[in-house]
C-alpha cells in the first residue's frame, strides 16, 4: 500500500514538473518573477517541499536561478544566452534530423506531416490574432511537437534529451527577449521549406532551412 502511496506522489510530481516547465517556456511567469514555493503549491495542490524539490530541479535545467537565503526567480532574459543557445540546437537538431531522415520510414514520415498540418492550421489562426493567449498556448505545444517529430527516428535517445533541454531554453529566452509572442509570419513557410525536405530525404536542404529558420527565431 505504502508503495502505491508512493508511486502515485511521484507521478504527480513528474506532472507538475513538465506542466511548471511548460508554462516557463512559454512566457507564463515575468522574467526576474520571484517563485515562492508556499504560493505555488496551491495552484497544483501539493506541499510546498514537493514544489521546492521541482524548482530545484529545474534550476539544475537551467530555467530556474535559486541563490542561498534568496530563493528561487526566473531567470533574466539574456540575449547573449539565446544566441549562444540558438547555435547549439543547431548543431543538435541538424544531426537528429540527418539521422532520422536516414533511418526514418513511412511511419515517421506520416507522423512528421500530421505534426505540421497541425501546426501549420495553428499559425495560420495565430497570425491573424495573436491576443489570443489559447492560440499562443497551442503555437508553443505544436511548434515542439513539429521539431521533436523531426528528430524524432535519431536512434539517440541522449540526443533527443538534450534537444528537448535546448529547445526548452532557446525558447525561454528567446520569448523573453522578444516584442510580443515571438511569433514570425515567415514562420509558415519555414517550417513548410523544413517537412518538404525531410520527406524528399535531401538531409542538405533540411539542414539549411533548420539553421536559417532557428537564426531567425533566434
Amino acid at each position: 500500500m505504502e508503495a502505491r502511496v508512493l508511486d502515485k506522489q511521484a507521478d504527480g510530481d513528474v506532472d507538475i514538473y513538465w506542466d511548471f516547465r511548460r508554462r516557463l517556456i512559454s512566457a507564463h511567469f515575468e522574467p526576474g518573477l520571484k517563485l515562492k514555493p508556499e504560493e505555488l503549491r496551491l495552484q497544483y495542490g501539493c506541499s510546498a517541499s514537493q514544489l521546492r524539490e521541482i524548482l530545484f530541479r529545474l534550476s539544475c535545467d537551467g530555467l530556474v536561478e535559486f541563490q542561498d537565503n534568496k530563493g528561487f526567480k526566473v531567470p533574466l532574459a539574456s540575449l547573449e544566452l539565446c544566441n549562444e543557445a540558438v547555435e547549439h540546437r543547431i548543431l543538435i537538431e541538424c544531426e537528429g534530423a540527418r539521422l532520422s531522415i536516414e533511418k526514418g520510414g513511412l511511419e515517421w514520415e506520416a507522423q512528421l506531416a500530421a505534426a505540421h498540418h497541425k501546426l501549420a492550421h495553428v499559425e495560420n489562426k495565430f497570425k491573424a490574432d495573436q491576443n489570443s493567449k489559447e492560440l499562443f498556448d497551442m503555437w508553443c505545444e505544436c511548434e515542439w511537437e513539429f521539431h521533436e517529430t523531426l528528430i524524432s527516428r535519431c536512434g539517440s535517445s541522449l540526443l533527443i534529451r538534450k534537444h528537448r533541454d535546448i529547445y526548452d531554453l532557446h525558447r525561454m529566452h528567446m520569448l523573453a527577449v522578444s516584442e510580443g509572442s515571438g511569433f514570425r509570419q515567415d514562420n509558415i513557410k519555414e517550417h513548410l521549406n523544413i517537412l518538404n525536405a525531410a520527406l524528399d530525404r535531401d538531409v542538405e536542404a533540411c539542414q539549411k532551412g533548420l539553421a536559417n529558420h532557428l537564426h531567425k527565431s533566434g
